[in-house]
């Protein structure tokens, strides 16, 4: 069957060819133009976005200095109130071990009327310490550096240099004197050593004194006359009261 005229093409080649191609670039323009005009919108909306996060930030920008001059405030109130407890550690420090009127009381508080004291004597004894051994530096090796030790203001300094100095130490109060009752002094020792001064109470020595009643007036605060001729038999004692280290 012979074709029908409609479908004959009597267009060049070359023309068909050239149509091809102004579609494809038609085609080309619209898909690029898509593209930047979303570029476009997307850099608006960013640029949309950055206009609102810079007004954000404008509004934020005065509570922030507040907060900024708050925290500057509360590093310098900090560092006030680290000095004051380091100058209040060492007025507490300095006042340890306790004033001798306070342990003058504490002792005279539970004497007994038949213990008389002759002596009270504080003072501080050191322990004996054992001597670093110090290791000898390895030939030709560099001495190692000292470890590093955080900056003390000066009142901390007084602080930790006294602390060296008497932690170590303990504090000692003696007793010297008579009693005309031996189980009134251990009763005397045993309610020291539960006070809140002393660690310790214990007696380093008694011996026994006789006296003629005549010849001797007892010290002691007994209200009883002695008769006389009577022979009195007293002790004289030393003891040791040990004030715990700080």
């Amino acid at each position: 069957m012979a074709a029908s005229l409609d479908q004959i093409d009597f267009l060049p080649a070359s023309y068909r060819q050239q149509d091809r191609q102004r579609h494809d670039h038609l085609w080309r323009g619209l898909i690029a133009g898509a593209f930047i005009v979303g570029i476009a919108a997307a850099a608006a909306y960013q640029q949309h976005l950055r206009w609102k996060v810079q007004s954000e930030l404008l509004g934020w920008e005065a509570p922030y200095k507040a907060a900024k001059e708050l925290n500057a405030r509360l590093a310098s109130l900090q560092a006030g109130l680290k000095g004051e407890r380091a100058k209040a550690e060492l007025y507490t420090y300095l006042r340890t071990p306790w004033p001798r009127s306070q342990l003058l009381a504490a002792i005279a508080r539970p004497l007994p009327e038949s213990i008389v004291l002759a002596e009270v004597r504080i003072q501080r004894e050191a322990p004996v310490t054992a001597v670093a051994v110090v290791p000898a530096p390895r030939p030709g090796g560099k001495p190692e550096p000292a470890a590093d030790q955080p900056k003390l203001d000066p009142v901390e300094k007084d602080l930790q240099r006294l602390r060296d100095s008497c932690d170590k130490a303990r504090t000692i109060v003696y007793l010297t004197g008579e009693t005309s009752d031996p189980a009134d002094l251990h009763v005397y020792l045993a309610a020291l050593g539960v006070g809140e001064f002393f660690s310790t109470a214990q007696m380093t020595s008694i011996e026994s004194l006789a006296y003629e009643s005549t010849d001797y007036k007892p010290r002691s605060r007994a209200t009883e006359p002695e008769r006389p001729g009577e022979e009195q038999v007293r002790s004289r004692f030393t003891t040791q009261l040990v004030i715990p280290t700080s």
